[in-house]
């Protein structure tokens, strides 16, 4: 993953929004590593996918899950 992620196939597809939380953290991880935020969180759904190998043909187990906490609005605390 370079400096820009390649948007020439994007779908233009709903882009959920991140909470402030996250996106203080993911500053700070932009900040020292001298990514952008959007190749840092690209990078982190991709790795996400591939550890949970989502197949939206067979849906897997995804107990894993568990430990995350859900707020109101259906974001993860």
């Amino acid at each position: 993953m370079g400096e820009r992620i390649n948007r020439q196939d994007d779908e233009n597809l709903y882009q959920p929004k991140i909470h402030s939380r996250r996106i203080r953290s993911l500053y700070q991880i932009s900040d020292i590593t001298n990514l952008p935020m959007t190749v840092l969180v690209d990078l982190a759904i991709k790795e996400f996918i591939e550890k949970y190998e989502v197949n939206f043909v067979e849906f897997q187990d995804l107990s894993g899950l568990d430990n995350f906490e859900m707020g109101d609005g259906g974001d993860i605390l």
